[in-house]
């Protein structure tokens, strides 16, 4: 008898372990997914300041075009710093669909 309790000791730390890895998954996945989404709204956030400083750099373009005074105008559009990280990996693991509605994956 003495030998199935300790059989059965084990099988129930071999089960209370195996509960406890799947649960600690389970909170890094989740705390990896909050994580991500709020470096997403970030670099939503980032690129629409972004766009704004384009836009204000656009109305500068313009006024040196109308003001005939081109070749004062020393404006640059630093389209090379758009961030896209985060929105790309959320798309390709399928978690913007999960955040975002039909509507809003479509403005995107």
């Amino acid at each position: 008898m003495n030998y199935f309790l300790q059989g059965f000791g084990v099988f129930l730390g071999v089960i209370a372990g195996v509960a406890i890895t799947i649960l600690a998954v389970w909170i890094n996945e989740k705390v990896k997914e909050s994580q991500k989404v709020k470096n997403l709204k970030f670099e939503f956030e980032l690129n629409i300041r972004k766009i704004d400083k384009w836009l204000e750099e656009i109305n500068k373009y313009r006024n040196a075009v109308n003001g005939d005074s081109l070749g004062s105008y020393f404006g640059y559009f630093d389209l090379s710093r758009f961030v896209t990280v985060t929105a790309n990996d959320m798309f390709l693991k399928g978690l913007l669909y999960k955040y975002l509605d039909y509507n809003d994956i479509g403005k995107l």
